[in-house]
């Protein structure tokens, strides 16, 4: 469908952190692009909640970076997209969408404004969130030498359940009805998510598209990427991630090519020996926790962003007549 136009703008009070801008849309919706939730104060590193903005305010008007250099964006990608009602209207239910590796997230695909105009139709209106995240090597890292990176540090890790509680209080939706939902790489997000030691705190899971094609790499694996990437750099050795670091991001990711031999890198998720309850495997069937009240999985062989051009400014129910027995 082609994107809603906004209405104007709104801005809100986000407690302890300052006034947020964003799009309205009429009845209501509003949508709030690339909220800061989290700082990271190096890459490849644990982040911060954040606790404050720059001059107590925020554009969320704009989509966050990864953003082409002109844009003039910061580049921490620690951020929700959210799109609601109004703040602090207790919805009948959030319906999130979370990826931590692109899939779902990223706007050009979804930016759930029709969605939520869709859902306020039929009379079960939602808070929808996404989120971006940074991909490739400036995404995620993993390695012996970053360990001992980050216990040097002394950092901590983002209070998700304190993120939860926070949007929550801002932004409304019912806390014992929330969905999960990926498209793509997105969905295989959801499954890692479903198989977590310690989930986050989900009832429902849609997941959709190319769900076998991203699996989980041991700890090794992802020290043989690591040292690849700092030999393609002649870095190798103590004090690796510092140097790492020092390497502008475009240098990074210029990277991807020579040392993985293809074009995307699509930071596969990782058994770090804590996060899954088990390390899943093609070859095992893995019954759904008992606590997950419903799951729907959707696969394809074509993704519909392939043909995103050709669509998008086709309504549904056009877009159905091209379908071949539809």
């Amino acid at each position: 469908m082609p994107p809603c136009a906004p209405t104007g703008t709104r801005e809100v009070q986000i407690d302890g952190l300052g006034s947020l801008k964003g799009w309205e849309y009429g009845t209501g919706l509003s949508q709030y692009c690339g909220i800061p939730y989290g700082w990271l104060a190096k890459r490849w590193t644990r982040s911060t909640l954040a606790t404050c903005w720059p001059n107590n305010y925020y554009d969320g008007s704009r989509c966050s970076g990864p953003n082409p250099p002109e844009f003039s964006t910061f580049q921490d990608c620690l951020v929700p997209n959210i799109v609601t009602l109004s703040p602090k209207l207790k919805d009948p239910f959030p319906l999130w969408s979370t990826s931590f590796v692109y899939g779902g997230a990223n706007a050009s695909v979804f930016d759930a404004v029709n969605a939520m105009f869709y859902s306020i139709e039929r009379g079960t209106p939602v808070v929808m969130v996404n989120f971006n995240y940074p991909v490739g090597y400036d995404g995620f890292l993993a390695s012996s030498e970053i360990k001992e990176d980050l216990e040097k540090d002394g950092l901590s890790g983002v209070d998700r359940t304190g993120l939860d509680t926070a949007l929550h209080r801002q932004f409304g939706g019912d806390k014992g009805n929330v969905t999960i939902f990926g498209l793509s790489a997105g969905g295989i997000s959801c499954a890692y998510q479903i198989a977590a030691a310690n989930p986050a705190v989900f009832h429902r899971a849609v997941m959709s598209g190319t769900l076998n094609t991203i699996p989980m790499w041991s700890l090794d694996q992802y020290e043989k990427r690591y040292q690849a990437l700092v030999r393609y750099f002649n870095i190798q050795g103590p004090g690796s991630p510092e140097k790492l670091r020092a390497l502008p991001d475009h240098v990074v990711a210029a990277a991807t090519i020579p040392v993985e031999g293809v074009f995307v890198c699509s930071a596969n998720p990782c058994d770090d020996e804590r996060f899954p309850m088990k390390h899943p495997t093609f070859t095992a069937i893995s019954t759904p926790p008992s606590w997950l009240k419903s799951y729907m999985i959707g696969d394809t062989a074509d993704e519909a962003i392939t043909f995103r051009m050709q669509i998008q400014d086709l309504t549904f129910m056009k877009a159905l007549e091209k379908c071949p027995n539809s």
